[in-house]
């Protein structure tokens, strides 16, 4: 039987992204814009809840916000705005599929990232953009730039190429939380604003261990922006 994208749990969790769900959502706009005197493209899509029902993530149907892309022949610039966010520090992750075409059962998802790196067929490249962080209001608001190739990538890619296909590729982006904010502390800070497990306890995230001190990490919103 083939899978529904929307019950597929990606376990990006494990090859360095745990317990994320890439979850596809439906395209709501296209348009045209001029842009550097390169032709852009951008498309609207909505920002939403994961929840987990049973130990699987999936997407709840409650919208928080909206996520605005723009793609050029040079990469592709996003800005999201979003609701209902706890406060605190998050980081972005941007999970880039540079030929969603090739993914399996016609979506792009868990099949198509694991077991990393040697999954190419779809041209998969997961990596760290900009995250920020989310005062008392629960807004946020987040903007990135993801360049061509590793050269252009602002931070850590975990595997692949990085984005290779800007007019082409199918973008999942994993909102990270981190926990409040550490003010107090501009290294713990750093930590939790560039890196997938800053200020996280691995063993809390993954729902064991008994430190009372311990902060489990997650997901708490996702949106996916197809091809063009």
């Amino acid at each position: 039987m083939k899978e529904n994208i929307m019950t597929k749990r990606p376990r990006l969790a494990l090859i360095t992204l745990a317990l994320v769900g890439l979850l596809a959502v439906v395209l709501t706009a296209f348009g045209v814009v001029s842009a550097r005197g390169n032709a852009a493209v951008s498309d609207t899509t909505p920002v939403m809840d994961f929840q987990d029902i049973s130990g699987v993530l999936v997407m709840n149907p409650q919208i928080r916000g909206t996520s605005d892309p723009v793609r050029t022949v040079d990469g592709i610039s996003m800005n999201i705005d979003t609701t209902d966010l706890p406060g605190g520090a998050y980081t972005m992750w941007w999970i880039v599929f540079n030929d969603p075409s090739k993914c399996s059962d016609g979506e792009c998802g868990e099949n198509d990232v694991l077991p990393p790196p040697g999954t190419v067929g779809a041209g998969v490249s997961p990596g760290w953009v900009p995250g920020g962080i989310v005062g008392p209001d629960r807004k946020g608001h987040f903007s990135a730039h993801l360049g061509l190739g590793l050269d252009g990538a602002p931070g850590q890619v975990l595997f692949g190429n990085g984005l290779t296909n800007p007019m082409g590729a199918e973008i999942h982006v994993i909102l990270r939380y981190h926990g409040p904010t550490i003010w107090n502390d501009a290294n713990a800070l750093l930590e939790q604003l560039n890196s997938y497990e800053g200020n996280c306890t691995p063993e809390s995230s993954l729902g064991i261990g008994t430190d009372p001190d311990a902060f489990g990490c997650w997901e708490p919103q996702a949106t996916v922006h197809k091809a063009p």
